[in-house]
């Protein structure tokens, strides 16, 4: 999968890299770091049946990492 510089990633600019490394759910979300006040951070879930409540458990895993109070899906794209 090709990479650009983290200030050029936007959601359909995520969406559309991982459709076209194949994935055909992607679900892209913004969070916030414990402490930060504006979530800026974009994170990426795709596979074959990812969905909002799969990728809340999994980020629940990371509360250490994650603000969860924070987490806003923003993109939800199924090429099924």
């Amino acid at each position: 999968m090709k990479q650009l510089h983290k200030d050029l990633f936007d959601s359909d600019a995520l969406v559309e890299l991982a459709g076209s490394a194949g994935f055909a759910t992607s679900i892209v979300f913004r969070c916030c770091y414990p402490g930060e006040k504006w979530p800026v951070n974009l994170g990426l879930c795709t596979g074959s049946s990812v969905s909002e409540a799969i990728v809340l458990r999994l980020l629940e895993q990371f509360r250490e990492y994650v603000d969860l109070d924070t987490v806003q899906m923003t993109s939800v794209r199924s090429q099924v």
